[in-house]
């Protein structure tokens, strides 16, 4: 799909092959999405990142987490979007950071990653679907 520049949802299993190979996502024109829960995102980390670059914050859990997002990005690349799962979600694409604090049912049960990206996945699609058609569009002299 990178090859071809189509947006690329990377979770779980999938997680593990960036690790054995960061280089896969510097594809020329692609778009990455990483869906790390708090253990993929500290195995990452501790992978990616030498301990003498670290910085973590102590006794700010949040803190912490966006300071290990913000570095981890660094080591992935300008083509990806990560977004930690945890307590607090951290959505990081290198400009923008935004949190979530999500309150009500338990965040994290079986199943719910798999809904992530299978639900940013979809939406990436559309984005990219409404983009092709306003260019089609702005060729064809007409307004989207």
């Amino acid at each position: 799909a990178a090859e071809h520049g189509l947006p690329t949802v990377i979770d779980a299993d999938g997680l593990r092959l960036v690790l054995d190979d960061p280089g896969i996502l510097r594809a020329e024109n692609a778009v990455f999405v990483l869906t790390p829960n708090r253990a993929e995102l500290e195995r990452m980390y501790d992978r990616l990142v030498p301990a003498p670059e670290r910085t973590a914050v102590q006794g700010d859990p949040d803190a912490d987490t966006r300071a290990r997002v913000r570095e981890l990005w660094t080591r992935l690349g300008p083509n990806v979007t990560l977004v930690a799962k945890g307590p607090t979600d951290v959505i990081f694409d290198g400009v923008s950071l935004l949190e979530v604090h999500g309150v009500g049912a338990p965040k994290r049960s079986g199943g719910q990653g798999d809904v992530l990206a299978g639900s940013l996945a979809t939406m990436l699609a559309w984005a990219r679907h409404f983009e092709t058609a306003a260019a089609a569009d702005v060729a064809h002299g007409t307004d989207p």
